[in-house]
């Protein structure tokens, strides 16, 4: 690339620049998202189950990361601004990290306003005598 220099100290620039030192790849940041629900047996559904996803977001992927299973058939649903949940729920009953399908999940782009994203663990879930897990949600902001 070469550079010109104006009468007024002034560079201007010409031909190609490579963006963060990799050509053909242009870097950005802060758009790379993610929120993590703490989901613990025995809890209530309360304040910590409800984030709010930014204006202009787009949900990517949902990761869940059990580290004490919960009783059998415990599972986690996932809501965006109270639309469709989705078809197949978040498992709390196997041990280790998996992803989780969006399947069904509406709302999954955001407009110009926030929403809320809501994580609701079942009954079996909140009854279950052992259970840790965090859900993963990965958004970004577009």
């Amino acid at each position: 690339m070469s550079k010109e220099l104006s009468s007024r100290g002034v560079y201007a620039n010409y031909g190609t620049r490579e963006v963060g030192g990799v050509t053909g790849v242009q870097k950005t940041s802060g758009a790379d998202n993610e929120i993590i629900f703490e989901v613990f047996a025995g809890d209530t559904v309360g304040d910590n189950y409800a984030f709010t996803l930014p204006p202009f977001y787009l949900v990517e992927a949902i990761y869940v990361e059990v580290e004490e299973v919960f009783a059998a058939s415990s599972t986690a649903d996932l809501s965006i601004n109270g639309g469709t949940a989705l078809t197949t729920k978040i498992p709390l009953t196997t041990l280790g990290v998996a992803s989780s399908a969006l399947t069904g999940l509406a709302n999954v782009k955001g407009g110009a306003t926030a929403v809320d994203l809501v994580i609701t663990p079942n009954a079996n879930a909140l009854a279950s005598a052992t259970g840790k897990a965090r859900v993963m949600v990965k958004f970004k902001k577009v």
